[in-house]
């Protein structure tokens, strides 16, 4: 994990946690080998790692670039352009199963999200991500969002 360690470190600008520091310090419990680095295979943005496992294809793009496709799986990250995207979503009830209110509904920056938003669900067969940050979903949120079948994951 050392390698590994060495690698991500210069990624983030916060000391590491020291559970995450000793964990990732410390000797293998058996030897470990990396895998080979992504290897891009089209000017689109789409990686290809080879596995023992198989060959994994992850393409990156815009949920414009997307319009019309169906993937297997995506991946949609809250932004800071302007307002967080999913917040914003999550406080007027759209993606707890609620409409906006008229007043909230005309405003041109919510209905722009909700377009993307609609288009980034609609895209996969298998999986559906929403990363946004945890202190974002507040309990009722989250319990409304459970009760449409949603689950949550904390990645730290």
């Amino acid at each position: 994990m050392a390698v590994a360690f060495g690698d991500l470190a210069p990624l983030c600008a916060v000391p590491w946690n020291l559970d995450v520091q000793t964990f990732c310090t410390a000797a293998p419990a058996s030897p470990w080998t990396p895998p080979s680095q992504p290897q891009m295979t089209s000017p689109e943005g789409v990686f290809r790692l080879a596995t023992a496992g198989g060959a994994v294809e992850v393409g990156f793009g815009t949920i414009h670039g997307v319009k019309g496709e169906t993937l297997d799986a995506v991946l949609v990250l809250s932004t800071y352009y302007y307002d967080h995207d999913l917040k914003k979503l999550l406080e007027v009830g759209v993606l707890c199963g609620r409409r906006p209110t008229t007043t909230q509904s005309r405003q041109v920056r919510l209905q722009d999200n909700v377009k993307r938003i609609h288009v980034a669900m609609t895209r996969p067969t298998s999986l559906l991500c929403l990363a946004m940050r945890e202190d974002h979903v507040s309990a009722a949120q989250r319990t409304d969002m459970e009760r449409l079948g949603w689950s949550f994951q904390t990645v730290t």
